[in-house]
Protein backbone atom coordinates (compact mmCIF):
# COMPACT_ATOMS: atom_id res chain seq x y z
CA UNK A 1 0.00 0.00 0.00
CA UNK A 2 1.14 3.75 -0.72
CA UNK A 3 0.32 6.53 0.63
CA UNK A 4 1.17 9.91 0.18
CA UNK A 5 0.55 12.79 3.08
CA UNK A 6 0.32 16.69 2.16
CA UNK A 7 0.78 18.59 5.07
CA UNK A 8 2.80 21.66 5.96
CA UNK A 9 3.21 20.84 9.68
CA UNK A 10 6.39 18.63 9.81
CA UNK A 11 4.92 17.23 13.41
CA UNK A 12 1.47 16.17 12.18
CA UNK A 13 3.28 14.32 8.88
CA UNK A 14 5.64 12.68 11.04
CA UNK A 15 2.58 11.80 13.85
CA UNK A 16 0.15 10.58 10.77
CA UNK A 17 2.76 8.91 9.23
CA UNK A 18 4.08 6.68 12.45
CA UNK A 19 0.42 5.94 12.65
CA UNK A 20 0.03 4.55 9.37
CA UNK A 21 2.57 2.49 9.60
CA UNK A 22 1.85 0.98 13.16
CA UNK A 23 -1.32 0.52 11.39
CA UNK A 24 -0.14 -1.19 7.95
CA UNK A 25 3.62 -2.20 8.43
CA UNK A 26 4.17 -2.76 4.81
CA UNK A 27 2.98 0.90 4.00
CA UNK A 28 5.01 3.11 1.89
CA UNK A 29 4.06 6.44 3.17
CA UNK A 30 5.44 9.27 1.59
CA UNK A 31 5.41 12.99 2.96
CA UNK A 32 4.99 16.30 1.55
CA UNK A 33 4.97 19.85 2.28
CA UNK A 34 3.12 21.76 -0.16
CA UNK A 35 0.57 21.42 -3.34
CA UNK A 36 3.34 22.47 -5.51
CA UNK A 37 5.80 19.73 -3.73
CA UNK A 38 2.67 17.16 -3.54
CA UNK A 39 2.43 17.34 -7.98
CA UNK A 40 6.23 17.07 -8.01
CA UNK A 41 6.35 14.02 -6.31
CA UNK A 42 3.27 12.56 -7.81
CA UNK A 43 5.09 13.10 -11.31
CA UNK A 44 8.02 11.49 -10.70
CA UNK A 45 7.14 8.45 -9.13
CA UNK A 46 3.86 7.40 -11.29
CA UNK A 47 1.11 8.94 -9.55
CA UNK A 48 -0.47 6.27 -8.54
CA UNK A 49 -1.17 6.16 -4.46
CA UNK A 50 -3.60 4.08 -2.40
CA UNK A 51 -4.67 6.98 -0.45
CA UNK A 52 -3.62 10.58 -0.35
CA UNK A 53 -4.17 12.79 2.72
CA UNK A 54 -4.38 16.94 2.31
CA UNK A 55 -4.22 19.15 4.71
CA UNK A 56 -7.15 22.14 3.44
CA UNK A 57 -4.58 25.03 4.99
CA UNK A 58 -1.20 23.86 3.72
CA UNK A 59 0.85 26.61 1.15
CA UNK A 60 -1.07 26.56 -2.52
CA UNK A 61 -4.26 24.48 -1.41
CA UNK A 62 -7.88 26.13 -1.89
CA UNK A 63 -11.51 24.92 -2.71
CA UNK A 64 -10.18 25.15 -6.43
CA UNK A 65 -7.16 22.86 -5.91
CA UNK A 66 -9.33 20.10 -4.55
CA UNK A 67 -11.34 20.36 -7.69
CA UNK A 68 -8.41 19.89 -9.86
CA UNK A 69 -6.63 17.13 -7.48
CA UNK A 70 -9.35 15.32 -7.87
CA UNK A 71 -9.08 15.56 -11.63
CA UNK A 72 -5.45 14.56 -11.46
CA UNK A 73 -5.96 11.71 -8.88
CA UNK A 74 -8.87 9.93 -10.66
CA UNK A 75 -7.97 6.38 -9.36
CA UNK A 76 -6.87 7.73 -5.95
CA UNK A 77 -8.71 8.35 -3.20
CA UNK A 78 -8.52 11.88 -1.44
CA UNK A 79 -9.14 12.71 1.84
CA UNK A 80 -8.64 16.36 3.42
CA UNK A 81 -6.81 16.62 7.25
CA UNK A 82 -7.44 19.62 9.18
CA UNK A 83 -6.82 21.51 12.01
CA UNK A 84 -10.41 23.30 11.27
CA UNK A 85 -13.51 21.18 10.87
CA UNK A 86 -16.18 24.12 9.56
CA UNK A 87 -18.77 22.91 7.74
CA UNK A 88 -18.04 25.28 4.84
CA UNK A 89 -14.38 23.09 4.49
CA UNK A 90 -15.71 19.72 5.04
CA UNK A 91 -18.53 21.10 2.30
CA UNK A 92 -15.81 22.24 0.12
CA UNK A 93 -14.15 18.70 0.21
CA UNK A 94 -16.81 16.99 -0.50
CA UNK A 95 -18.05 18.77 -3.30
CA UNK A 96 -15.09 19.00 -4.49
CA UNK A 97 -15.04 15.24 -4.90
CA UNK A 98 -12.81 14.41 -2.06
CA UNK A 99 -13.68 10.98 -0.29
CA UNK A 100 -13.11 12.04 3.05
CA UNK A 101 -12.13 14.99 5.54
CA UNK A 102 -10.71 13.94 8.77
CA UNK A 103 -10.16 16.28 11.53
CA UNK A 104 -6.55 16.31 13.05
CA UNK A 105 -8.69 16.51 16.36
CA UNK A 106 -9.57 12.86 15.72
CA UNK A 107 -8.74 10.11 18.07
CA UNK A 108 -6.57 7.44 16.82
CA UNK A 109 -9.18 4.85 17.08
CA UNK A 110 -10.85 7.42 14.15
CA UNK A 111 -8.31 8.25 12.57
CA UNK A 112 -7.74 4.07 12.03
CA UNK A 113 -11.33 3.97 11.08
CA UNK A 114 -11.35 6.69 8.47
CA UNK A 115 -8.77 5.05 6.71
CA UNK A 116 -9.81 1.75 7.06
CA UNK A 117 -13.36 2.53 4.90
CA UNK A 118 -11.37 5.09 2.47
CA UNK A 119 -9.26 2.30 1.43
CA UNK A 120 -11.67 -0.02 1.23
CA UNK A 121 -13.35 2.35 -0.71
CA UNK A 122 -16.04 4.42 1.46
CA UNK A 123 -16.62 7.78 2.18
CA UNK A 124 -15.60 9.62 5.80
CA UNK A 125 -16.92 12.99 6.89
CA UNK A 126 -17.80 14.31 10.22
CA UNK A 127 -21.20 13.00 11.08
CA UNK A 128 -22.71 16.44 11.95
CA UNK A 129 -22.08 17.45 8.46
CA UNK A 130 -25.18 15.51 7.44
CA UNK A 131 -27.31 17.67 9.57
CA UNK A 132 -26.14 20.54 7.46
CA UNK A 133 -27.38 19.35 4.65
CA UNK A 134 -24.74 17.02 3.27
CA UNK A 135 -25.80 13.99 1.56
CA UNK A 136 -24.12 10.64 2.26
CA UNK A 137 -24.57 9.85 -1.48
CA UNK A 138 -22.83 12.96 -3.13
CA UNK A 139 -19.57 10.82 -3.87
CA UNK A 140 -19.66 8.65 -7.04
CA UNK A 141 -16.76 7.01 -8.07
CA UNK A 142 -14.93 8.75 -11.39
CA UNK A 143 -15.18 7.18 -14.87
CA UNK A 144 -12.18 4.87 -14.47
CA UNK A 145 -12.14 4.14 -10.29
CA UNK A 146 -10.87 1.14 -9.40
CA UNK A 147 -10.33 -0.81 -6.27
Amino acid sequence: MKVLIADDHPLYREAAALQIRRLYPDALVGEVASLPELRLTASSEGGHYDLILLDYHMPGMSADALVQLVGEFTTTPLAVISGTAANADILAAVHAGLRGFIPKTSSPEHFALALQILLAGGSSVPQRSFRTGLRPTLWRPSPGWQR
